[in-house]
């Protein structure tokens, strides 16, 4: 008697096993498309971006499973983001980050090595989510560049 066949059977169930966990992933209530992000409560605000309009950006929502993209548009310096849900609730954290742009701190023009995004959300209705969003500005050779804004946020679909 050979062991084969049960091994055959066994490397089988194990290769259907693997295949489905990676294609598994939750539906979700979140819809996609395009949302408008508007600040609510300004957290901290150490480079002077919130003191006048409260709109953020627009971004493309993109849900695949439990993975979350968003591209930012008008806004947020066209940051590519992308996180996921977090394990049983409807809510997701995100991450993004762009490079070498200028921008004007505290009314300086400033060279920025990095400006991070991070964003959590938790969905409030099919075509809205709130949540925090963390701003990270990062200059290597002007200390007065360095800054972060967090804020409360809203996000309806357009």
């Amino acid at each position: 008697m050979s062991a084969r066949p049960s091994l055959l059977r066994a490397a089988v169930a194990l290769a259907a096993l693997a295949a489905a966990s990676l294609s598994c992933g939750r539906e979700h209530d979140q819809a996609e498309g395009l949302y408008a992000f508007t600040a609510v409560d300004v957290l901290r605000d150490d480079c002077g971006h919130l003191s006048g309009s409260k709109d953020l950006a627009r971004g493309d929502v993109v849900i695949a499973g439990d993975v979350v993209l968003i591209r930012m548009h008008e806004g947020l310096y066209d940051a590519r983001m992308s996180g996921e849900y977090l394990s049983g609730v409807e809510q997701f954290s995100i991450d993004g980050t762009v490079g070498n742009l200028t921008e004007p701190i505290r009314g300086e023009d400033c060279f920025l090595d990095q400006v991070s995004v991070h964003l959590d959300a938790a969905t409030d209705r099919p075509d809205e989510f709130h949540g925090t969003v963390r701003i990270r500005y990062l200059a290597t050779e002007r200390d007065v560049c360095t800054c972060e804004v967090w804020t409360t946020y809203r996000a309806v679909r357009l």
